[in-house]
């Protein structure tokens, strides 16, 4: 076999093969399956996959992001209608869990499950313009929150993406949001009390501000009206249809309230689904689309007299330090 510089026939390291003597061998040995070919090819360098892999090399062998290289696939007029993931560094291989061999794949199926439409305008924008706005995205089965810039690596289909982890900037974003949210249903509360004039009226609006201030989905407030029994409904606010009713209100299930009351304590539930101490109440909030809940004692006097019940559409919607802000309100509320 003989090797010429810059000759024609597939490129190997800048030599040729002129007499096509690599290329027949391949050609009979993947006739019978054209898709090795292409393996193949890729495994020595010659495809146009790999050496766009190979130009960014400097960027996914030393990167602690994750380094996507994509294939396009093209309707009739040429415009992008889908895309697949064919190589991926082993940085996302270690947060998927799974084989760096297989990382691609893995990728690949978790995208198209959550949907590509998203990435498809930025992709046709990409190769219209040649750049593309930075995407954030929430990977929800690797819990986890990424920044995403693509790019294009050279190769008429491709295009690549880094992908920068950054869940916990999300989560400190997050967190003042949600205190932000929560001194203003603060202010809002206090303004309440000064100016309500009845218990009644004091209760609808504090469940309002509660909803309309602190995003939740349902709010429920009841007091004990007789020795015994469950807290009987004054107030509730929230959009949702209610498949159980107590004492004439809509209210997803008086037990949360109940024991908040009963045992005259801060009752969290930060997981519907997984949390047996639920005792079936839980079904029946989820089923109105609720993730977590909470409920918090109205005292008189340091007695329980009555309950405020929070329910929300998050997961984990109740962090410490966001209870301590409750309790700090529903105090306030208290005599």
């Amino acid at each position: 076999m003989s090797l010429a510089k810059d000759t024609v026939g597939p490129a190997v390291s800048g030599y040729a093969d002129p007499q096509n003597n690599l290329g027949r061998p391949l050609a009979r040995a993947t006739k019978r399956n054209p898709g090795r070919l292409a393996r193949v090819l890729d495994a020595l360098g010659w495809s146009e996959r790999a050496r766009a892999w190979n130009r960014i090399s400097p960027i996914h062998s030393t990167l602690a992001d994750v380094v996507v290289l994509f294939e396009i696939v093209r309707n009739e007029t040429g415009d992008p209608i889908d895309f697949h993931a064919i190589k991926v560094n082993d940085v996302f291989a270690r947060l998927a869990a799974c084989p760096p061999g297989r990382a691609h794949v893995v990728l690949d199926d978790m995208l198209h499950q959550e949907g590509t439409a998203l990435y498809l305008e930025n992709v046709t924008q990409l190769f219209r313009e040649g750049r593309t706005g930075i995407m954030d995205v929430d990977a929800a089965k690797l819990g986890r929150h990424f920044r995403v810039s693509p790019f294009l690596p050279g190769g008429e289909n491709l295009f690549a993406a880094i992908a920068a982890d950054i869940t916990h900037q999300k989560d400190r974003d997050d967190e003042l949001l949600r205190l932000s949210r929560y001194y203003s249903v603060l202010s809002q509360i206090n303004q309440v009390i000064v100016r309500a004039s009845t218990g009644e009226e004091l209760l609808r609006q504090v469940c309002r501000t509660f909803v309309d201030k602190g995003s939740y989905g349902f709010a429920w407030a009841g007091l004990e009206t007789r020795k015994g029994k469950p807290p009987e409904c004054i107030a509730h606010w929230g959009a949702v249809e209610a498949s159980m009713q107590s004492s004439g209100a809509v209210v997803p299930d008086v037990a949360l309230a109940e024991t908040s009351l009963r045992e005259n304590r801060i009752v969290v539930f930060n997981d519907l689904i997984g949390d047996p101490g639920t005792h079936g109440w839980g079904e029946a909030a989820m089923q109105l689309g609720f993730h977590s809940a909470a409920a918090f004692p109205l005292r008189e006097r340091g007695s329980a007299i009555g309950s405020i019940a929070l329910y929300s559409f998050e997961q984990n919607a109740f962090s410490a330090r966001e209870v301590s802000l409750l309790k700090a309100a529903v105090e306030d509320i208290s005599c």
